[in-house]
């Protein structure tokens, strides 16, 4: 796999460095006055200076699409109060290696004390606590001589406040997606029983455009990407309220969930370390909605859709619990077959997630066809930013055995990749393609519709090609050339194709 001109040159600084160069220490001081001292894992960013560049607002880092001028040093912190200083070893736990040995030359610092401990899987979050970017000289052994400063507090993201970047079509529709949705929250009694203390379920409600409560509607559940919660699903609430507006989807009552949790995203799975999600979905939560909305209670009009970790989550569900939904529209999955789980056969003597059989560096991302990440770095990043939130310490949420220490026991060693063969039998229960079974039901694979972008960015590709090769699947399974997991719903010139030929099979399935 080629290697960044970045991560190339530090292998080759770090081969040729002396073993006593001088370590990068670098102090951090709370400037923001604060009620009680504070906790979290406190990050510092380093970004290459580009000459010909803008100066960026913030530093920021992707484990599946890493820039390749950025390096990340953490650490947790205790109790920090106001004034007070703690220093940050950036050659401890770091990456992609210690400071002191970064190509040398100018970089633009700064740091963030992720308070809630879930920067790998929102990125900033209201109550995180950030400075301002510093430009300093690293590299070659130099010291850090300035302190960073953490003075301002980031801003808690509210919901219908999009990104700067958002479509005007969005902004122009959420209007009308607001007056036409209702927020959600109950407590959960299963989930509650699990944890010994209170769990709420948490989303929305989307009506249709000229909604009737005399009417009894088809009810469609949406389940969001990794990131989705509450203020990030309304999005998700005015692109299909907009989409019902012009017809291209027909009038249905939509529910989106929040299934954020500790771990990551708990994929509406029962799971020994987030709890009987899966349980509390279908036993609790469609139950809530159908006795707060007219809806149609018959399964053939209870729909599922998602994409990427809702892909997976909505047709997880669909084969869990089959007589439940009439269909399931399932995009872009996260992997279904753990036979290529992240391009590794989970079941296989000797698997290792960062080495093929052959030695060959295991890919994890690819934009253009071009590798952009590997599993050993997206494993190296997750454990800098911390042991929670990330996506593949939320898979072992999700899917793995729970360990003495009360945590889920990890699928592989993240110092050398080997796979725990206990742990990939416990993950089986999981395996989508493992629980259809060799010569899947009939009345079970009517109802999957699973479409997946044949140069998908993060090879989910081959999973669903696996699916595709049961009997009976090739018609339910649509692997689109050209498409990738991001532009997987254009058609032609059309950006919103694929929701128009999905509106008109939810449509043909549960009736308008």
């Amino acid at each position: 796999m080629p290697m960044s001109r970045f991560t190339l040159v530090l292998l080759c600084l770090v081969a040729s460095a002396s073993a006593t160069a001088t370590a990068t220490d670098i102090p951090v001081r709370l400037d923001v006055a604060t009620t009680h001292p504070v906790s979290g894992r406190l990050i510092v960013f380093a970004q290459r200076v580009d000459p010909a560049g803008p100066r960026p607002d913030s530093i920021d880092i992707e484990s599946f699409a890493p820039p390749a001028d950025t390096a990340i040093a953490a650490r947790d912190v205790d109790d920090l109060d106001h004034g007070e200083s703690v220093r940050v070893d950036a050659d401890d736990v770091a990456w992609p290696g210690a400071f002191a040995r970064l190509p040398e030359g100018d970089y633009w610092v700064q740091a963030l004390l992720d308070t809630n401990h879930d920067y790998a899987h929102f990125g900033r979050t209201g109550g995180d606590i950030t400075g301002p970017l510093r430009k300093v000289h690293l590299g070659a052994g130099g010291t850090f001589a300035d302190t960073l400063v953490l003075d301002r507090v980031v801003p808690t993201l509210e919901p219908w406040t999009f990104d700067h970047g958002t479509l005007p079509m969005i902004l122009d529709a959420a209007g009308h997606a607001k007056a036409h949705s209702h927020a959600y929250a109950f407590p959960s009694p299963s989930l509650e029983a699990f944890s010994g203390r209170q769990v709420m379920q948490r989303g929305w409600v989307l009506l249709p455009p000229g909604y009737d409560p005399k009417k009894r509607y088809a009810t469609v559940y949406s389940l969001a990407t990794f990131s989705g919660n509450v203020p990030r699903l309304t999005f998700d609430l005015t692109l299909i309220d907009m989409l019902m507006v012009q017809g291209i989807l027909p009038p249905m009552v939509w529910v989106f969930p929040d299934y954020a949790a500790r771990g990551g995203t708990h994929e509406f799975a029962d799971s020994v370390n987030n709890g009987p999600w899966g349980e509390a979905f279908v036993r609790e939560l469609i139950p809530w909605v159908e006795g707060h909305y007219p809806v149609d209670r018959t399964p053939a009009r209870r729909l599922l859709t998602g994409h990427s970790s809702g892909g997976w989550a909505s047709l997880w569900l669909q084969v869990r619990y089959p007589d439940t939904f009439g269909g399931a529209w399932s995009t872009g999955p996260d992997p279904i077959d753990f036979h290529d789980f992240l391009n590794t056969d989970l079941y296989a003597k000797g698997a290792n997630a960062y080495r093929g059989a052959d030695g060959s560096v295991t890919p994890a991302a690819r934009r253009k066809g071009k590798v952009v990440a590997n599993v050993e770095d997206v494993a190296r990043i997750e454990h800098v930013l911390g042991d929670t939130g990330g996506q593949l310490s939320s898979f072992e949420w999700s899917f793995s055995p729970r360990g003495d220490d009360g945590r889920p026991v990890p699928l592989f060693d993240r110092r050398t990749g080997a796979v725990d063969p206990t742990v990939a039998a416990y993950w089986r229960r999981y395996d989508i393609v493992a629980l259809l079974g060799p010569h899947p039901d009939a009345a079970v694979v009517k109802r999957l519709h699973v479409i997946v972008g044949a140069e998908d960015n993060y090879y989910l590709d081959g999973p669903v090609r696996r699916l595709a090769a049961l009997p009976g699947l090739s018609p339910q399974v649509r692997i689109v050339e050209g498409r990738n997991h991001n532009d997987l719903h254009q058609v032609g010139e059309d950006r919103l194709g694929l929701f128009r030929t999905i509106g008109k099979e939810m449509g043909g399935v549960a009736g308008r």
